[in-house]
């Protein structure tokens, strides 16, 4: 049995920190959370999408461990395109190829649920802090940036979710050049 089958979310998600939102001036320079949202400013415009087009992980590799992408399917379904190295190491699970809401409470789930939605129709960043809603994992502290980016013009189809450590990572940063 996993540790996943073996936990009762309604009993043990009850002692995990709450899910809050905090502002992006709360964030370390360093964090990925911030360096990603200071590139997604020099490549979006206001209340809009940053397009796909605009984005080259060459610009920020210290960010891609911690880059999960998903995309939209139906009304409010959402499926990870990608699950970063740094985010599998977090969660000890590759969520690449599943749907949200695998392998996590339903609380949490539709918490994420209700988190894009917004990004959807605002096309706008939202930035929090939680721990990690996974079983062995709950003492783990995250920053979490939702951004809102688009493949086709003016239309959101994707978001990319940046998650690390509310602890120091260490390293330095490197300025973000406008695009």
């Amino acid at each position: 049995m996993t540790p996943m089958e073996n936990f009762d979310f309604e009993i043990e998600w009850q002692f995990a920190e709450p899910y809050r939102r905090v502002d992006l001036p709360d964030l370390p320079d360093t964090h990925p959370v911030r360096v990603f949202a200071d590139y997604w400013m020099t490549r979006s415009e206001e209340d809009s999408p940053m397009p796909r087009s605009e984005f080259s992980p060459a610009d920020i590799p210290q960010v891609i461990p911690w880059l999960m992408i998903l995309e939209r399917f139906g009304d409010s379904d959402y499926g990870y395109r990608l699950c970063g190295t740094g985010c599998v190491d977090l969660f000890g699970i590759d969520y690449t190829n599943c749907e949200l809401g695998d392998h996590l409470p339903e609380e949490s789930a539709e918490t994420r649920r209700r988190e894009f939605e917004e990004v959807w129709r605002e096309a706008k960043p939202v930035y929090s802090h939680t721990r990690v809603p996974i079983p062995g994992r709950e003492f783990l502290r995250i920053f979490r940036g939702v951004f809102p980016v688009s493949t086709r013009e003016d239309q959101l189809d994707q978001v990319f979710v940046v998650i690390a450590s509310a602890e120091p990572l260490g390293g330095q940063r490197d300025d973000i050049e406008p695009a």
